[in-house]
């Protein structure tokens, strides 16, 4: 299984947007693993593959309204681009960036798991909805795309 690699301040920065994140349309929980594990199903646009270190795609998503802490504590999350680890098997093959794209994104914070483990290209003109920018702990990250697409 793999893991997040984060890098000091670019990494810091996705780990608090994650800690402050929402969800998509829905959200599934399991106990398959050590704690509490959270499959959110999300909404983005792919604005890199492969060409940073702290993941294996960058993605704007939308908001994810229904996220949970590392309390296990319900705290939305704002629409924002941040970097996504890919879990092994699943192909990013005939995907490229600007491509808009669904994906279940795993989170198990006691694991230490935060993957994408499925992911599929959205039909053609298909509209992305980017709320306001995300805010946590005192720290306003800005939705790097207009409200709506």
């Amino acid at each position: 299984m793999m893991r997040t690699k984060w890098m000091p301040g670019v990494g810091l920065a996705a780990m608090m947007a994650v800690a402050g994140c929402g969800k998509g349309s829905g959200e599934g929980a399991a106990a398959t693993m050590k704690g509490v594990t959270h499959v959110y199903h999300m909404r983005g646009e792919i604005k890199a593959i492969g060409e940073t270190p702290e993941g294996d795609i960058t993605i704007h998503h939308e908001a994810v309204p229904e996220f949970r802490n590392t309390l296990d504590k319900p705290e939305p999350m704002g629409s924002m681009t941040m970097p996504f680890e890919v879990k092994k098997g699943v192909s990013l093959e005939g995907l490229k960036a600007g491509d808009k794209v669904a994906f279940d994104w795993e989170v198990n914070w006691d694991a230490g798991v935060h993957e994408i483990v499925g992911i599929s290209k959205l039909p053609a003109g298909a509209v992305l909805t980017f709320g306001p920018a995300a805010t946590m702990a005192g720290m306003t990250m800005p939705a790097s795309a207009p409200a709506t697409r």
